[in-house]
């Protein structure tokens, strides 16, 4: 709903970070205050970049895994399970893991150093349990502390190999930050290029090879060429003339004087390998300013149709031209300027109808007195003033259908659907 209203992947993912991160932030700054209030040694004695490190790349590394997790898991609770289990199992293992590993120099554990310190389920707690080892050691029997220049030293203690040489093994707690923050970027990387190949509830999403397309794009006059391709596959075998004639002119591609702001070219979903066809090449013009209704029985394609043009499904065959743009291939442009009130109510429970409103009229650039008359004015429309300030989630079904309809109306958008908005 968010991308539809214009707002950006990339804003979408930072929000998140941003968020999380300012999260582990406080909490790791508030156990180093706590620790250094009640005098542990562990933590007065050992630097605070140290410390630092300790709490808040661990927490960091959970939040780069959490963002892995749910793009693979799409369904929330069964995203926090599988989190809540990692969790669990990362630290209950990681104690024993960090003495059996790191504690020991014999040449056959080296993998295992480097594999656990990448393996997403003991990354987190192992660099916990690496660096708060060695703060303890550091600062307990008298000893001065663990200070930042320590951390490139080695940390699993001498020994000798089995021919009579000295070990050379070697791990540092630099090792185990600069394996974490690599842990990070691949796991925020692999994140959001999941959730652009994994499909969507409507079955929807990218190729992998996705990130190549900018290297093939096509020219303008590549993509008018596949339109004209479209245009001649149009079938205007229909019994109403009036159908027949529409299509005809799409078909040859002629606009008869009239200003067409969106033009369906032979649309086609398929559903079940192409066994069901919901949608079946339907054609027609919409004039700029004008209002188009679809009508038809239950299961005639109405929602499969908007679904299509709101980029919400994949397009089977055909196109449409949202002014000028491809519903195939152009949607994060025509998101900018088009308004959806899809045809089950999509709302935060925990927002109020003016926050709805004011968070929408932010996604259009609106900031001041133009952002709060938008906000007003919209609420005005629906009959919503009063109940302004109350939790969505109290509306009844009527007022939270007229909230998704202002949603939609906010910015003025060039091009506005409306599926069933009157329901309830």
């Amino acid at each position: 709903m968010l991308a539809q209203m214009g707002m950006l992947k990339s804003a979408y993912y930072s929000s998140w970070f941003l968020t999380h991160t300012l999260t582990n932030l406080i909490q790791s700054l508030l156990l180093i205050g706590f620790g250094n209030l009640f005098g542990f040694d562990v933590f007065v004695k050992t630097d605070f970049s140290v410390l630092f490190c300790m709490f808040f790349l661990p927490t960091m590394f959970f939040t780069a895994l959490a963002f892995l997790i749910v793009s693979l898991v799409k369904n929330a609770i069964s995203a926090s399970n599988v989190c809540l289990v990692v969790f669990v199992i990362g630290f209950v293992g990681a104690g024993t893991t960090s003495s059996a590993i790191f504690q020991n120099n014999n040449k056959s554990v080296e993998l295992w150093r480097w594999l656990l310190t990448w393996l997403p389920i003991s990354n987190a707690p192992l660099t916990l349990y690496i660096i708060m080892n060695q703060a303890i050691q550091g600062a307990s029997d008298g000893k001065p502390g663990y200070f930042w220049i320590d951390r490139v030293r080695n940390i699993i203690p001498p020994g000798i190999n089995e021919d009579g040489s000295p070990s050379k093994a070697f791990w540092s707690v630099d090792m185990t930050i600069m394996h974490g923050m690599l842990f990070i970027f691949t796991c925020i990387w692999l994140s959001i290029y999941i959730d652009m190949v994994m499909p969507n509830a409507y079955g929807k999403g990218r190729p992998f090879y996705f990130c190549l397309n900018c290297l093939f794009r096509q020219k303008d006059e590549g993509k008018n060429y596949s339109v004209k391709k479209m245009r001649e596959k149009i079938n205007v075998d229909n019994d109403d003339a009036d159908v027949q004639a529409e299509a005809l002119r799409v078909k040859n591609g002629e606009t008869n004087g009239r200003n067409i702001a969106v033009e369906v070219v032979g649309l086609v979903k398929t559903f079940h390998g192409g066994d069901l066809r919901a949608v079946d090449g339907i054609s027609y013009g919409i004039d700029d300013n004008s209002l188009f209704v679809l009508l038809g029985h239950n299961g005639a394609g109405k929602t499969t149709t908007i679904n299509m043009l709101v980029g919400n499904m994949d397009i089977s065959g055909g196109d449409a031209l949202i002014r000028g743009m491809s519903a195939a291939t152009d949607m994060d442009l025509i998101n900018r300027q088009m308004g959806v009130c899809p045809q089950h109510d999509v709302l935060w429970d925990e927002l109020t109808g003016y926050e709805h409103l004011y968070l929408f009229s932010t996604m259009r650039g609106m900031t001041g007195k133009e952002r709060d008359d938008e906000v007003a004015l919209r609420l005005k429309e629906v009959n919503l003033t009063a109940a302004a300030n109350i939790s969505s989630g109290a509306y009844s079904g009527g007022m939270k259908r007229r909230l998704s309809i202002a949603c939609a109306l906010v910015g003025n958008p060039k091009v506005l659907y409306l599926d069933e908005p009157t329901t309830g």
